[in-house]
């Protein structure tokens, strides 16, 4: 299925630690076609679940180009898949404050999109560090777009 082949190649991106690879799989998918990252194109909630932890690394790495696929790749999914996070927040928040959880089987679809809009939120959450560091320390337009994205971040927090 396309999610084992998105979390597996995930796994390898992550286990060979190549920047340069992770960054050009993230370029590839903001150039995907029909439409790209646009909730309905190439990449999808699933696939952006799988990539938005691999833009970490990048955003921490001493090469601009690096960091600025990253945060265009992270920007563009918190932006394509909006309403699917602010739906993940509030979901949490339901979970944390003894709200009904829903069972398996009432809306399977449903429910696997909730965890990956969770998991892509919590991916993009976990991006706060990298993102204040590049703020502070990065140059020109990139430090804005970092701010510009914790900005954004900061509805789904």
């Amino acid at each position: 299925s396309s999610a084992f082949l998105a979390a597996a190649s995930s796994a390898a991106l992550a286990a060979a630690d190549d920047l340069s690879a992770t960054r050009d799989v993230l370029a590839a998918a903001l150039e995907a076609p029909h439409g790209g990252i646009a909730g309905d194109g190439a990449v999808t909630l699933e696939l952006a679940s799988a990539l938005v932890p691999l833009a970490t690394p990048l955003l921490r790495s001493p090469h601009a180009p690096y960091a600025d696929v990253a945060l265009r790749f992270s920007r563009r999914v918190a932006h394509a898949f909006e309403p699917a996070l602010a739906g993940a927040k509030a979901h949490a928040a339901a979970e944390k404050s003894g709200g009904r959880k829903r069972g398996i089987g009432v809306d399977l679809a449903g429910e696997e999109r909730v965890a990956r809009a969770t998991a892509t939120r919590g991916a993009l959450l976990g991006q706060v560090d990298a993102l204040e560091g590049l703020a502070v320390a990065a140059e020109g337009d990139l430090g804005v777009r970092a701010r510009e994205l914790l900005g954004a971040l900061e509805r789904f927090a």
